[in-house]
């Protein structure tokens, strides 16, 4: 017995990290229209997520990579806006 209840391995928690690692190493890998895809459903999905500060910011820097220098610092604003001491969720970047 492996002591499963019936509840998958992945819950809600892990599978909301697995989607915002996928938009980071999405992001590393230059990747950046599936990351700034990957970050933006996330935000539309989970607007409360653990991660929310940290895919704010990496969603202006996908976009920013992509030189869409506007749409990147609506981005980057709105992160300030909502993390005025730069604190985000309290995860690195990456």
């Amino acid at each position: 017995m492996n002591g499963d209840s019936g509840v998958g391995l992945a819950g809600p928690g892990t599978q909301r990290r697995v989607r915002y690692m996928s938009g980071a190493v999405a992001l590393q890998a230059g990747d950046y229209g599936s990351a700034e895809s990957f970050f933006t459903t996330m935000l539309e999905k989970q607007p409360k997520s653990t991660y929310r500060g940290t895919m704010i910011y990496l969603l202006g820097t996908a976009k920013f990579a992509q030189s869409r220098y506007e749409e990147a610092n609506a981005d980057y604003a709105r992160y300030i806006q909502a993390y005025p001491e730069g604190k985000t969720d309290g995860e690195g970047l990456f």
